[in-house]
């Protein structure tokens, strides 16, 4: 979600896991603190999972009445182009690699595959591989 347009608070309704980029959720409810603002949202429609996706500082998630603040991995970055739809894309395929639903494992997913897009021009040029993402992954201190 990147603007509000008539005929999208009908659509969140039905949404379980809202993905948007920085400006979105002050635009839709008001609120300047990003914190807030999808606490709202969630509130509002109901939505189990809703996040913002805020370059290179990572991510910020609201779910289940908790926040999740996800650190952006560090990349020699050429081209954020197509950064934020690989986040979507890496936030879809650790849902599906971690079914038991720890958020914090697939927003970091999400992040990984983000950073690493950033690595060639274009929306696609630096899309990684599985085996790419997890070596990044194994590198990142735990926090």
């Amino acid at each position: 979600m990147d603007k509000v347009r008539p005929g999208l608070n009908d659509l969140l309704q039905h949404i379980d896991a809202i993905i948007a980029s920085e400006g979105f959720p002050t635009e839709l409810t008001g609120y300047d603190e990003p914190g807030r603002a999808l606490e709202a949202i969630a509130r509002e429609f109901q939505t189990p999972l809703v996040c913002i996706t805020l370059g290179d500082q990572g991510s910020l998630a609201r779910c289940a009445g908790r926040e999740y603040r996800t650190p952006a991995f560090s990349v020699d970055c050429v081209d954020s182009t197509g950064a934020g739809d690989a986040f979507r894309g890496g936030f879809t395929a650790g849902c599906l690699r971690a079914p038991t639903g720890n958020v914090a494992d697939v927003l970091t997913y999400a992040n990984a595959v983000a950073a690493l897009n950033c690595r060639a021009l274009g929306a696609r040029g630096g899309a990684p591989t599985p085996d790419e993402v997890e070596q990044l992954l194994m590198v990142r201190p735990q926090v």
